[in-house]
């Protein structure tokens, strides 16, 4: 929040003299922003399975656009690189909106905080004016979605009951994927504490075998 803060602010600073454009302290406050918000979401528990990876493609994909910003001089770029932190304030407003609208009595608490998630996101890449930005955003959380889904089978295929992590032949890939959070939660849990969740989700693991 500190670091989405910083850059949102020095932007609009920036901006009330001249148009802004990218510097290495842009660039540094951009990787701390996506760094944390990537450590955040790797271990949310709140909304559904398309929580994580709406949170994961902001923090994947600003790094990019902040280096293509910087490399090219491009303002607008910069510009919607910036804008993109602004859907962590759209989700606020919309969570508010849904208890004002009494929304909260329809829906769960894990679907208001999971629509809030994804339609904070689609504003903010239609404030950023990105060309194609909206349909790509969407794409984009539907590969992610899967990526996780296959990183969890992939896993699930290689696993021999009551093996540890560390017995297990995992590619450098699969396991940067599942160090950056790129999986389903419980493949995770069970990659980062394998002592104290192996029964639990091999049991798991059975039952959805079977069902």
């Amino acid at each position: 929040m500190v670091a989405g803060a910083a850059e949102i602010i020095r932007y609009h600073i920036t901006a009330l003299t001249n148009q802004p454009s990218p510097d290495l302290l842009d660039l540094t406050l951009c990787l701390l922003q996506s760094a944390t918000t990537l450590h955040l979401a790797k271990t949310l528990i709140r909304g559904d399975q398309t929580t994580r990876p709406t949170y994961q493609v902001s923090g994947l994909t600003r790094p990019f656009l902040t280096l293509a910003a910087l490399y090219t001089d491009d303002e607008q770029l910069h510009r919607g690189s910036v804008k993109l932190v602004n859907g962590f304030i759209y989700v606020r407003l919309i969570i508010f909106s849904y208890r004002v609208l009494k929304l909260d009595r329809v829906f769960t608490g894990p679907a208001v905080y999971a629509h809030a998630i994804f339609i904070g996101g689609l504003l903010a890449v239609y404030e950023a004016g990105i060309p194609f930005g909206v349909p790509a955003y969407v794409i984009q959380v539907g590969l992610v979605t899967s990526l996780h889904r296959f990183v969890a089978d992939y896993v699930q295929r290689r696993t021999a009951t009551g093996r540890r992590p560390q017995h297990i032949e995992l590619g450098i890939h699969v396991r940067l994927l599942l160090f950056a959070g790129l999986a389903d939660l419980q493949t995770i849990k069970w990659y980062q504490k394998p002592l104290e969740l192996m029964s639990r989700i091999n049991d798991s693991y059975g039952t959805n075998q079977e069902t």
